[in-house]
């Protein structure tokens, strides 16, 4: 196993002992299509990208003169609604390094970096991580950045769930 794999596992939780640790839920092997079905234990919503209002996002990277062009994401956050956490659900289509980051925008013009990592990851495995606002005030948007080699592709969703 490779080092840059295993720190993938660790920051992912992508193994079912990790689960309990980080607090997070894993759902292994689990088909593309089922992804905004994960995590129905608790009351989640959708939240919708901005660009396309769909909840579900199928993105290749495609690199241009300028470098990437397509790396950022952004979901909006209903302004009602009780919302305690944010999960982030993200399936590769290969494997390949991946950059991951995840940033909460607030209606004041701040924002948050919740995640930065990088890591190799196993083509169809879900990756689901749970993600809490640092300061405590409800962001308007969830900005997922993910980056890598050219012609990569990847599924991302982000849903606001209550406990």
């Amino acid at each position: 196993m490779k080092k840059r794999y295993f720190l993938g596992l660790v920051l992912f939780a992508s193994l079912g002992s990790l689960t309990g640790i980080l607090g997070v839920d894993v759902k292994a092997d689990m088909p593309t299509q089922a992804i905004s079905q994960a995590s129905q234990s608790n009351t989640c919503i959708d939240l919708l990208e901005v660009t396309t209002g769909q909840a579900q996002i199928r993105r290749v990277i495609k690199f241009s003169l300028f470098g990437p062009g397509n790396i950022h994401l952004d979901f909006a956050v209903p302004p009602n609604g009780t919302i305690n956490y944010y999960e982030v659900t993200f399936v590769p289509e290969n494997n390949a390094n991946y950059d991951i980051g995840i940033n909460f925008r607030y209606p004041d013009g701040s924002q948050a970096n919740v995640f930065s990592a990088s890591a190799t990851v196993v083509k169809d495995q879900v990756y689901t991580r749970r993600f809490v606002s640092p300061t405590g005030d409800r962001p308007f948007l969830i900005n997922t950045s993910v980056g890598g080699e050219n012609n990569i592709a990847y599924n991302i969703n982000v849903r606001g769930c209550e406990y």
